[in-house]
């Protein structure tokens, strides 16, 4: 996974210009206890300290790496920079700096650009004549979306989609796929 997100970020930075890059270690976190994770995080963030900050780098959380691994790795560069600095990780909690829509902002983000893609190539064309009215505003209206992952992102990225009218048919993960025909969006 780490080898396919350090091809992803390459491609991204010729792609945008803008900087970026993967790392991480090999481990499962199923199974383990609160404080193996935690002793993993620290243990991480001992060997990387030196070579993050504001003006360097600021790593953000991935592929089983949520506020709580985030917290313990925070935790662990101001223990070992004794002091804190809110602008070194990216995904913490409010209390240490955090930005409010930060789990939601990947998801919909994803379905933002989509939407902008659907448009602007037409995707609606292809739709029956009764079907297209308002569908070049909202292109997700009645459509069928298949989501691969069952994480933050792809969990954001159904509740925006289903938001907007779609219908959210599938998510999937390491252990597997969950499929539906029928969805409804959820409410509040």
């Amino acid at each position: 996974v780490v080898s396919t997100q350090s091809t992803e970020a390459v491609v991204s930075t010729q792609s945008t210009g803008i900087g970026g890059g993967k790392g991480g270690c090999v481990f499962d976190p199923k199974g383990k206890s609160d404080s193996e994770v935690r002793m993993l995080c620290e243990h991480f963030m001992k060997g990387l300290y030196r070579h993050i900050g504001p003006n360097l780098d600021v790593p953000a959380g991935d592929i089983g790496v949520g506020g709580r691994e985030i917290g313990y790795m925070y935790g662990e560069y101001v223990r070992l920079r004794g002091q804190p600095d809110m602008g070194v990780l990216t995904g913490k909690s409010t209390d240490f700096g955090g930005s409010k829509l930060r789990p939601e902002a990947t998801g919909y983000g994803l379905v933002y650009i989509t939407l902008e893609a659907l448009k602007k190539y037409n995707h609606y064309r292809y739709l029956p004549e009764d079907r297209r009215a308002g569908v070049a505003e909202n292109c997700f209206k009645g459509l069928k979306v298949l989501i691969s992952g069952s994480g933050n992102v792809a969990q954001f990225a159904a509740e925006k989609v289903m938001e907007l009218g779609g219908n959210v048919c599938s998510f999937s993960d390491s252990t597997g796929t969950l499929t539906s025909l029928k969805v409804s969006a959820r409410s509040n």
